[in-house]
């Protein structure tokens, strides 16, 4: 009698029996950091890591439990050490900023695992006191969870809607896809490579003092075309990719998104299931998609081959998405690792051997079943600084003693030597491919920099504007025929032009025209710069 008694007991006041704020701290975690980036991450990204982390803390104050045979003291120590292991670098980055660098990691480990044993040793010290804590506890963090969890479930569920809407019609229907050349062996490989914020010619004469002639002319007479002036059509890689993969402006997005959005997302939709990918494994290619760490292009939904040359990361057979990436990085155990091994486990290690690794796969011999697409997307002379000109590996604090400029022309003089190490690898195939070397945008100029989020490119002066729209672009065709093309011919025309000449279309081509958005705040109103960055 008693014992039911104590059960009926203990099914009633459930609400301190149970220490379900362990479950809900992981949530929230998950919740916030996507409420926090909810602009730029899927929310299809965001389940396997709430699935993840839940079950985690369910596991966790389940074996504590068995062990102490206390659930509040359980609930309370898995709290304690859910938020210790999330938390640890998200307090060592905060005090290491403010104290200018004076504490570091062999100093704040020893005080954050000393603070967690003094509270760790008064919980258990006062267990049979814990009652009102598990109650605070577990009404605090429903509330912490419930705060964003309405608009979080408003965005997701709008997602589908919005992406509907914001996607571009396709640009031929899929029956008319479907018709392809009698021997699809005739097609040519296609090598589409991006080379993010290599500069034009112009700006690095102007305004980095570089003389890239040299660079271009051997491209030249290996029977390169290049685009004198060539200038991108957006301002940001995200609007400049969508824009060329899918053959058409984002004008329309003004209109079907509206003004004042920074939602990123419709746009790196367009990434994911882009006409190029479309229209070439309707004629029978493989779509081999070489992608970065950032994550619109660090995989394609479409391709057949995704190689992300992730190396030297403690997480890298793991092959987390961005957002994943994003939780994990501050955990106490990747920082104990990168104390263990803080030159292979540092983004700025791993960026060199990203790169390398890149160019390795481009070069490699393949055995041709079938002709391919290669897209890849390099970080070159993008930043962070990792190269010296001879390809050596700089430094985090090598780079620092230097002027950006610096960096910027080391960066890209080995972008030069590689280049021209692939392109004749490439050339020695048989047959030959089509070669497009192009960046999605110019370097930012420095006021830019300054002021990411809120600098508004409508007070740009020309200078500035003519620095981020100036552009490498450089393309070869195997029959070395150019007719088509034109020296300040965009990347919205790019395929327009290929598949005309080699696919028997008949796109006409659009205007060449360069736009802007206003500021990270107002992505989708756009205005032309076209006579500015001419």
């Amino acid at each position: 009698m008693d014992t039911r008694h104590n059960s009926r007991n203990k099914i009633k006041n459930w609400y301190h029996e149970i220490p379900f704020h362990s479950v809900l701290i992981a949530l929230y975690i998950c919740l916030y950091s996507y409420d926090l980036n909810k602009n730029e991450v899927f929310f299809r990204n965001v389940i396997p890591s709430i699935i993840f982390s839940v079950i985690t803390a369910i596991i966790l104050v389940a074996i504590i439990w068995i062990v102490l045979k206390n659930s509040r003291l359980a609930g309370i120590i898995s709290s304690l050490i859910i938020v210790y292991i999330v938390f640890y670098g998200h307090f060592y980055d905060y005090i290491y900023d403010a104290k200018s660098g004076l504490i570091d990691n062999y100093v704040f480990l020893p005080l954050w695992v000393s603070s967690f044993l003094i509270v760790f040793l008064f919980v258990f010290i006062f267990r049979s006191r814990l009652k009102i804590l598990t109650v605070f506890l577990n009404i605090f963090t429903l509330v912490l969870v419930l705060m964003p969890i309405g608009s979080l479930i408003l965005n997701a569920a709008g997602e589908i809607g919005r992406f509907t809407y914001a996607a571009a019609p396709k640009m031929v229907p899929k029956t008319a896809l479907a018709v392809t050349a009698p021997n699809r062996s005739e097609y040519p490989e296609i090598f589409y490579l991006i080379f993010d914020r290599y500069a034009g010619n112009r700006t690095l004469n102007e305004v980095y003092k570089y003389n890239n002639g040299a660079f271009l002319d051997h491209l030249s007479k290996l029977g390169f075309y290049i685009v004198d002036r060539s200038r991108a059509n957006y301002t940001v890689t995200m609007q400049s990719l969508a824009s060329s993969l899918n053959l058409r402006h984002l004008t329309y997005l003004s209109e079907r998104i509206g003004t004042g959005s920074s939602d990123e997302k419709p746009v790196l939709s367009l990434l994911q299931d882009h006409e190029v990918a479309r229209f070439l494994k309707a004629r029978g290619y493989r779509f081999i998609h070489l992608g970065s760490w950032w994550e619109p292009t660090r995989k394609n939904l479409r391709a057949d081959e995704i190689f992300t040359a992730i190396l030297a990361s403690p997480w890298a057979n793991l092959k987390l998405n961005e957002f994943e990436s994003l939780l994990v990085e501050p955990l106490l155990p990747t920082r104990l690792l990168a104390l263990f091994r803080p030159q292979s486990n540092s983004k700025h290690r791993r960026q060199f051997f990203r790169v390398r690794r890149k160019f390795e796969k481009l070069a490699a011999r393949h055995d041709r079943v079938a002709p391919r697409f290669v897209f890849a997307h390099i970080l070159l002379p993008h930043s962070p600084f990792v190269f010296f000109a001879d390809g050596r590996y700089k430094t985090a604090a090598e780079a620092e003693a230097m002027s950006r400029n610096e960096n910027y022309i080391d960066q890209l003089k080995y972008a030069n030597r590689k280049i021209k190490e692939l392109v004749h690898r490439l050339l020695e195939r048989k047959p030959q491919p089509i070669i497009i070397i192009q960046s999605d945008e110019g370097p930012f100029p420095a006021r830019y920099v300054a002021d990411r989020l809120f600098f508004d490119w409508s007070e740009a002066t020309a200078e500035e504007l003519r620095q981020k729209f100036g552009i490498l672009n450089v393309i070869y065709f195997p029959d070395r025929a150019y007719g088509r093309l034109y020296e300040a011919v965009t990347p919205v025309n790019t395929f327009r032009i290929v598949f005309n000449k080699y696919f028997g279309q008949n796109f006409p081509l659009l205007p060449d025209t360069s736009y802007s958005h206003f500021s990270y705040q107002d992505l989708y109103s756009f205005f032309d710069v076209t006579e500015t960055v001419e």
